[in-house]
């Protein structure tokens, strides 16, 4: 569950098999994504293929995750897409956690003992691009 600057919340669900699905989100609408593990070799932006833990890459062959999303016919004006890397990164000199992998099963589980996590955001509307950095802070219930 997320909680935006204006106090909407919103609560991204993923299937993690590289397929397509649709669902509607009360803060975005109508969208359709897929969520995969992506090797940083294939990154072909520097700032989402940059700037991970090279202990990380090393322990995971590599593989990252990409949660890809867009809109489906929008309703306040152009669409939108959102392609976003998650992974390890050092932070303020700690090595914060995003996404554990576990090889055998090709699952991913965030893991409630993070106290952060990161992803690298590249978000389109029009011919506009946003390059976009998050941390965010995990509040234990």
């Amino acid at each position: 569950m997320q909680t935006t600057t204006g106090g909407f919340t919103t609560e991204e669900k993923r299937i993690l098999n590289g397929e397509w699905g649709e669902e509607t989100d009360k803060v975005f609408g109508k969208v359709k994504g897929h969520t995969e593990f992506l090797n940083v070799k294939d990154i072909e932006d520097p700032f989402q293929r940059d700037g991970w833990d090279p202990k990380y890459l090393e322990e995971v062959n590599g593989e990252l995750l990409r949660a890809y999303a867009q809109s489906i016919g929008f309703k306040g004006g152009e669409e939108w897409e959102a392609d976003q890397i998650w992974g390890f990164e050092i932070v303020e000199g700690v090595r914060r956690f995003v996404i554990s992998k576990h090889a055998s099963h090709r699952q991913c589980t965030l893991l409630t003992m993070c106290d952060r996590f990161v992803r690298h955001i590249i978000v389109s509307k029009g011919k506009t691009e946003y390059k976009i950095k998050t941390v965010y802070d995990f509040v234990k219930k």
